[in-house]
């Protein structure tokens, strides 16, 4: 079995091991196909400004091909990452809503290769609306049940295989845990993470923003508004790894406020597929708290390892960080049960062996 993984997200750093600090979408695939180089031959087709290989060990290479970032979409210098296809067995596709798995997948069909897809949500302007080419995959691999009904009309079989963690990379480094809530995720409107401001207000703690800006104006309006209510929040743009792991690790908990409707009014059909990083918070050993938003209730069991509340709900996530700051006992017994769990479910082996499973079992 040969496997290619095509990842039609801009390739933005150089060294793959940063690939842990930028997007879900990019660390999933990134990571499930290094889970997989230890089992079967895997190869990871990618996009940035300029032609590269990156050699991550002797069973998995990265192939980086030209492209150009317009209207946050990748659009294509040249076909020629398709001969890259021709010698897989197995073509995993991340990402629906976009030319590349479209184009990808048209390919790999026409030389009769098993194609899977898993969505990460995003995209835009598409020929996937045109043309619904979903009816031509061997099957689609959610991350979510809630991922998974976007895919139900197409009549193509279906398993949701998760998402996974690399539990050495995330782990608990100290067992002290501060009067501090963390939110770790790119910074954007549908992540909710203005209520997660308001919630702070008048909290005795301090509130640790982690990420990678996407939306400029939000940015600067989440500033003005830590600012305006007197919140002690520290902005950490861009952290490495190290740093991740270290505010994770000593946290009350990490919190992930997606909403549908955003504070500008506008609406987000997809906003959480998974939610990664509350599995990665998990590992580290910290609770989570996260809204009933996507699909992110289906790794949350709910005061067990986290807590549930409504989105757009200050007051909901000042209760449950409040409960935490006030019961630090209870807080650290939830994290090992986080902790447990991951180790349990949510390895990227664990999604890997579910990925194996459905290759063999796709319809031809």
């Amino acid at each position: 079995m040969f496997v290619i993984h095509v990842l039609p997200y801009y390739f933005r750093v150089n060294k793959p091991e940063k690939m842990k600090t930028v997007g879900g979408g990019e660390r999933f695939a990134f990571e499930l196909a290094k889970a997989l180089s230890k089992r079967v031959r895997v190869k990871l087709i990618t996009f940035g400004p300029e032609r590269r290989s990156i050699h991550e060990n002797k069973a998995l290479i990265i192939e980086v091909y030209p492209a150009i970032r317009l209207l946050r979409l990748n659009n294509l210098l040249s076909l020629s990452f398709l001969k890259e296809l021709n010698d897989g067995s197995i073509i995993h596709c991340h990402g629906y809503w976009n030319d590349i798995s479209f184009i990808s997948t048209i390919y790999s069909k026409l030389k009769a290769k098993k194609v899977f897809i898993t969505d990460h949500g995003g995209g835009g302007i598409s020929l996937a609306y045109l043309f619904p080419y979903g009816k031509l995959v061997n099957g689609f691999l959610a991350c979510s049940n809630f991922s998974a009904q976007w895919f139900k009309k197409y009549g193509t079989k279906i398993e949701v295989i998760y998402g996974g963690v690399d539990c050495e990379a995330f782990k608990p480094i100290s067992s002290s845990k501060y009067r501090k809530v963390v939110f770790l995720g790119r910074i954007m409107p549908h992540k909710g993470i203005n209520y997660l401001i308001e919630a702070m207000r008048d909290v005795e703690g301090s509130l640790v923003i982690m990420g990678h800006v996407v939306d400029i104006n939000f940015y600067r309006y989440l500033l003005s508004l830590a600012r305006t209510l007197k919140v002690n929040a520290d902005f950490i743009i861009d952290p490495p790894h190290e740093r991740i792991v270290y505010e994770l690790s000593t946290a009350m908990a990490l919190v992930l406020p997606s909403v549908y409707y955003d504070v500008y009014g506008r609406y987000h059909s997809r906003p959480e597929l998974l939610g990664l990083v509350l599995l990665e918070a998990m590992a580290c050993g910290t609770p989570v708290i996260c809204t009933s938003v996507g699909g992110m209730p289906e790794v949350v069991i709910d005061g067990v390892d986290g807590f549930i509340v409504p989105p757009n709900n200050p007051s909901a996530l000042r209760e449950k960080i409040l409960y935490l700051f006030n019961n630090p006992d209870i807080a650290i017994e939830m994290g090992k049960r986080g902790r447990e769990k991951v180790e349990r479910y949510f390895t990227w082996e664990k999604v890997a062996e579910r990925c194996l499973r459905e290759y063999g079992n796709g319809k031809s």
